[in-house]
């Protein structure tokens, strides 16, 4: 989907024909997963883990106090299993929110409980299974029935878009890492983020920021 609109980028260009579109789509796509790998939320295959997913499965090492997700918010956790060895999650019983783990939604961390009290999760690799649904809702999506996804920050979405509108400008620098003009040599900061978008907006949603 995208961080940012189509159209949010064509209005801030001034461009009201359709010739472009698919390239400012394909570069909407690069800086919602600038913006996702900049606060550490980007997985290679999926992406932005910022914009909203439903029941992604992730498997973290136990033996720890808590995991973090990769995704944050944290929505709504379907199933979480843990056993000695991964080929036990499968008969393992699912682990019940709030007896026997507490979610920290906004910076997408399980802590384990035993009792009430502070434990650790089962030792192994891949020892801990998690399925859940979070990230922000960006235009165009709609949260699972009977799930509560919140909007991606205003602040966020706009940056991606004069990100993007910075990008389509300079389109044709893209790849390079220094282009002429006149008789100078400019370093190209195509592909980095705008420092008021990299220092000032999305530092809020890196998880060590919550």
């Amino acid at each position: 989907m995208g961080l940012c609109t189509l159209q949010n980028v064509k209005d801030l260009a001034g461009l009201t024909g359709t010739e472009d579109d698919a390239v400012i789509t394909r570069i909407i796509d690069l800086v919602s997963n600038m913006i996702a790998r900049s606060v550490g939320a980007f997985d290679p295959v999926a992406g932005s883990l910022l914009e909203m997913f439903v029941d992604r499965v992730e498997y973290h090492v136990g033996g720890d106090l808590s995991i973090d997700s990769q995704g944050w918010p944290i929505a709504a956790v379907a199933e979480l299993v843990e056993a000695a060895v991964i080929s036990d999650l499968d008969t393992a019983a699912a682990l019940v929110e709030d007896e026997d783990f507490v979610v920290e939604a906004h910076r997408g961390r399980i802590s384990r409980l035993y009792g009430g009290r502070a434990g650790r999760f089962l030792g192994g690799i891949k020892g801990v299974r998690l399925t859940y649904t979070g990230g922000y809702l960006v235009a165009g999506q709609s949260a699972p029935p009977g799930v509560t996804v919140p909007a991606l920050p205003a602040d966020v979405m706009e940056a991606a878009c004069f990100q993007a509108q910075h990008m389509f400008e300079h389109k044709d620098h893209l790849g390079e890492r220094s282009f002429n003009v006149g008789t100078a040599t400019i370093d190209s900061v195509e592909q980095r983020l705008l420092p008021f978008v990299s220092q000032d907006i999305i530092a809020d949603l890196r998880r060590t920021n919550l």
